[in-house]
């Protein structure tokens, strides 16, 4: 599933849950949003353990709502896979305008998914004051 964050009055909302669609995430990536994309395997436990963490690392600090989040199926999902060179399950990217800003695979850290998370924010949104 995805998940697509905003925040509302200082406080997080969910708008949407969906799985990716080319769609809606072509729609997200003509957006200035920070786009995660989360490739998973339902039945890998791995996986499974990660996307819960990472929602509560997006829900942390969300830049304004300006954070979308896709779960992609690794199996299915073969276009999209081969479009951004992903070669393992458990892998995160981070794209800003088309542009992979940052990416993570095979950790499960809470600090190490919130410090690339940043990492993505801040080159997205380079130059934007907090408010």
């Amino acid at each position: 599933m995805a998940i697509i964050f905003f925040l509302v009055s200082g406080t997080m909302a969910q708008a949407d849950t969906r799985d990716y669609d080319a769609q809606s995430f072509e729609w997200s990536m003509r957006s200035n949003d920070l786009v995660v994309l989360d490739f998973h395997v339902k039945h890998c436990r791995l996986c499974n353990t990660k996307s819960p963490l990472l929602e509560r690392v997006i829900a942390k600090d969300v830049r304004h709502g300006r954070v979308q989040a896709f779960l992609a199926d690794f199996d299915n999902d073969t276009t999209l896979k081969e479009k951004y060179h992903v070669k393992y399950r458990d892998t995160i990217l981070f794209i800003h305008r088309n542009h992979v800003v940052a990416r993570i695979a095979g950790e499960l850290r809470h600090e190490a998914l919130e410090q690339t998370l940043h990492e993505g924010l801040d080159t997205a949104f380079k130059g934007m004051e907090k408010k």
